[in-house]
């Protein structure tokens, strides 16, 4: 019976292997128990599966039970998993109800007056065809709960689930990454706009506030989303990156103010991608090595990221500047730009008076036997970085300056002769380099 009610509300086959009432699974609610779930997927003549559960609990106030009236308030998705689609032409596979059903006779005694859905333990994957992008997640467990009034959706989403991969025309962009939501949207059905109220976002370590508006097209989805980190630290910020670049930072913690906020702007589809401005930096920070408890004090530094004005890698680039700070009470200051990440450019300069044993241990190197010294510097570099790496194209590159040694004693676990009372100056002037003792 109740198979047959859910068919005549449903534009697609569902299999259920086992039914029951339940008074214990979801107390203090009832609910229909349906175990080993499988609704295929919307397109015509398709065998193929949108969804397939383990456990879908379809939970009601007891008195409807007793009225023969199945009022279903909440569902409960678990052990499951989904393969949601948009083709080439913009037709979704998951509009799986009868629209000729909404608001019928026949359809009322069946009613999802849902306000809640909650999934548990759920292996998605999303592929939009006609934009090219492909999403796969796990989802630990997601509450979602709304109330609808007209076209008007009022959602809260609060759980956690990983980020597998998100593939934009064939390119990872994100990658293993754990997620946290707290969120609040308003979506209007007819026009297709999405208001991201104030909200909560972390990935990571990192934790961030967001808002803005997501319009849906017909073949783009257009971005205004901003977005500003939460008491942020530099393990926070680092834990952004990928797991492996990460790992080789964990060694590291830092103290003082850092900030971290941007902006998403623009529309993504298969041939644009958003504007990304982000703004990070610290003022009067230190950081230091957990380890060696080495660190640099008093940093400051402006640093912008941007894909620039053809919103892509060509135009992207990554400034810091006014780079600043003290190593063991030694002021050093500095510069750097790297532009055109299809083929990099650099400019960079360097001023300060290093001592060799605090920055071997700021580094984290091992196995050091002795270090003393110091090393000068003071030096400008422009040029691509394909010309740096390169012996025989590094002359197209500028560079001037000067790089001074004194009394440098160095003993390596790695060495096999000590280096001791290292003295002399490497002086370079547009690419011609003298080197004294």
């Amino acid at each position: 019976m109740f198979t047959q009610k859910v068919s005549r509300v449903l534009a697609t086959d569902v299999h259920i292997d086992e039914i029951d009432v339940s008074f214990w699974s979801k107390f203090p609610d009832a609910s229909i128990d349906l175990n080993n779930v499988i609704i295929i997927e919307a397109y015509p003549n398709s065998k193929d599966t949108l969804l397939k559960a383990q456990n879908i609990y379809l939970a009601f106030d007891i008195f409807s039970l007793i009225e023969k009236n199945y009022a279903i308030k909440k569902c409960y998705v678990e052990n499951a998993k989904g393969h949601f689609k948009i083709d080439k032409y913009g037709k979704n596979n998951y509009s799986i109800f009868k629209e000729d059903t909404v608001g019928s006779k026949e359809s009322t005694a069946l009613q999802f007056q849902l306000n809640e859905v909650v999934f548990k333990n759920i292996n998605l994957k999303y592929d939009n065809k006609q934009s090219k992008q492909l999403y796969h997640v796990q989802v630990h467990k997601l509450t979602n709960s709304f109330e609808m009034n007209n076209e008007l959706i009022s959602t809260k989403v609060q759980g956690g689930f990983k980020i597998n991969n998100i593939f934009i025309e064939n390119t990872s962009y994100v990658r293993n990454k754990n997620i946290q939501l707290n969120i609040a949207i308003n979506h209007n059905s007819e026009s297709q706009k999405t208001v991201l109220q104030p909200s909560d976002l972390v990935i990571e370590k990192a934790r961030f506030n967001l808002h803005g508006i997501i319009q849906q097209e017909a073949t783009a989805t257009d971005l205004n989303i901003s977005f500003k980190g939460h008491k942020t630290n530099i393990q926070s910020l680092l834990s952004l990156l990928p797991y492996d670049v990460y790992k080789k930072f964990s060694d590291y913690d830092s103290r003082g103010i850092v900030y971290f906020n941007g902006k998403v702007k623009g529309k993504v589809s298969a041939i644009k991608s958003p504007n990304i401005q982000v703004n990070f930096g610290f003022e009067d920070a230190s950081f230091f090595h957990k380890e060696t408890t080495q660190q640099i004090t008093e940093a400051n530094l402006v640093g912008t990221y941007s894909n620039g004005a053809k919103n892509g890698t060509t135009t992207s680039f990554v400034s810091l500047k006014n780079i600043n700070g003290k190593l063991n009470n030694i002021p050093f200051n500095g510069n750097f730009l790297m532009k055109n990440f299809d083929k990099p450019y650099l400019e960079a300069d360097l001023i300060g008076n290093f001592d060799v044993n605090a920055l071997l241990s700021l580094s984290g190197i091992q196995n050091i036997k002795q270090a003393r010294g110091t090393i000068f510097t003071n030096f400008n570099l422009k040029g691509f970085l394909a010309d740096l790496t390169d012996k025989k194209r590094i002359q197209n590159t500028q560079l001037s300056g000067a790089i001074k040694v004194e009394n440098v004693n160095l003993d390596l676990v790695t060495l096999n002769y000590p280096l001791n009372d290292l003295s002399g100056e490497i002086l370079i002037n547009k690419n011609n380099i003298a080197v004294s003792n």
